[in-house]
């Protein structure tokens, strides 16, 4: 049993021992030191990596790295706009750092789709519009929403041609991706941070981070043991949700003032923390705390975990290594994650001193109301109760019986006829 007070790993000069894994490590290798450092826009309120899990990265990173560029080119190709980057950081991919014993086939499968969750995100929360008015703003936003169609039908039409696991996958995501959606409308009730950390393991946490974290790894567990892992599970959760919300601060301060919205940024921890009187940089304070906190309990159950589990013994070390992977290479690559990183010079962004009271407010901006969109073209919905693996798979069959893309028209119970028709006339499947 390790004992978390104490250096037993790795040593990093100034800084605490690391602690590794449970089980020897096969297809990855340790972080270099200078993406232990915090990216210069992140060191006004960073000093680095401040976790005792040791961070290890995939052997080859460029995996993931060809297959998101190529996504995100796909993007601008088709039209979309100059985004704020994806999956990507200075020390590698998201699931290179925080899969980094992944088995590579599965990791390069699912790296485009893992991206592509991304500009999703960006494009329900508006922020690709925010500096847009009127008409022009309500024409863009349609135009974005077939590029996102576009591109979610080729990389479902990808994954069916994967293997059962990688479609099992796909289905388990979009059937989350739904209920994820309208749980967030209803975040507004969120008052404390405890209640929001629970809501977000029904929101954005558990189920599809433990599909993807069987996939790639090609993990097979049953529920008897899935029950007793649950709790260390949803630590992890937690851990990686607090570190998003430590590093996302300006981003969302800014995207907030630039759009002229009205309330907080977000229903996330920090602005949980803002509207209750504490400035920014206390508010990441308490935050930062509570990360230490929570990985605490989290190495303290593993070792219990295993001890108390013997005949369980070699998959729960292999699973609970697989989560503490997860939590430490989130933190690196949060360090230079391009998507979050901002220039302190940028117009809106705020200081750490800044509270809520500081928050630029304009009038007169009028918001594309994207809830309908939510709701309709979600991964989960096409409308009317069809499902998007619905839609592909009566795609894939007009394809497979010779028949032109351009002229299958699905039932109208499926979608929107008018939609349809320019979807399918635009999708290019071919690559």
């Amino acid at each position: 049993m390790i004992d978390i007070t104490t250096n037993a790993a790795t040593a990093r000069p100034g800084k605490p021992s690391y602690i590794p894994s449970l089980i020897p490590y096969e297809g990855s290798i340790p972080i270099l030191p200078e993406f232990l450092e915090p990216h210069e826009f992140v060191s006004h309120f960073c000093d680095g990596y401040f976790l005792k899990a040791e961070p290890r990265i995939i052997a080859d990173k460029s995996i993931e790295i060809s297959k998101v560029e190529k996504l995100e080119q796909d993007w601008l190709d088709r039209g979309g706009c100059r985004n704020r980057g994806t999956t990507i950081s200075d020390a590698g991919g998201m699931l290179s750092l925080t899969f980094p014993e992944a088995d590579t086939k599965r990791l390069a499968a699912v790296s485009a789709l893992n991206a592509f969750a991304f500009i999703q995100d960006d494009i329900y929360d508006g922020d690709y519009l925010a500096h847009l008015e009127g008409e022009e703003k309500e024409a863009i936003a349609k135009k974005y929403r077939l590029i996102e169609l576009q591109m979610k039908g080729k990389l479902y039409m990808d994954a069916l041609d994967g293997d059962e696991d990688l479609i099992a996958l796909v289905e388990k995501l979009e059937k989350w991706a739904g209920g994820a959606i309208n749980n967030l409308q209803a975040e507004s009730d969120i008052k404390t941070v405890d209640e929001y950390l629970d809501r977000r393991i029904d929101d954005i946490g558990a189920e599809p981070f433990i599909a993807i974290c069987f996939y790639v790894q090609n993990l097979k567990l049953t529920d008897h043991q899935l029950g007793k892992l649950q709790t260390i599970s949803r630590l992890t959760v937690y851990i990686a949700t607090l570190t998003n919300d430590y590093f996302s601060v300006e981003r969302e301060w800014i995207a907030h003032a630039t759009a002229g919205r009205q309330g907080v940024p977000d229903r996330s921890s920090i602005w949980i923390l803002v509207e209750q009187g504490f400035s920014i940089g206390e508010a990441r304070r308490i935050v930062k705390e509570r990360i230490v906190t929570l990985e605490e309990e989290f190495l303290r159950l593993r070792d219990k975990l295993v001890a108390e589990n013997q005949a369980d013994k070699e998959i729960f070390s292999k699973y609970i290594s697989y989560l503490q992977y997860n939590y430490a290479g989130y933190l690196v690559a949060s360090l230079s994650w391009r998507r979050y990183l901002v220039d302190p010079k940028t117009r809106f962004c705020p200081q750490q001193d800044h509270k809520l009271e500081d928050l630029p407010r304009r009038e007169g901006f009028r918001k594309v109301n994207m809830n309908g969109y939510r709701q309709r073209l979600s991964m989960n919905g096409t409308g009317n109760g069809a499902t998007t693996m619905d839609l592909i798979s009566n795609l894939n069959t007009s394809r497979n019986n010779g028949l032109s893309n351009a002229w299958y028209r699905p039932p109208s119970s499926m979608c929107e006829p008018l939609i349809m028709i320019t979807i399918l006339r635009n999708i290019d499947f071919s690559f």
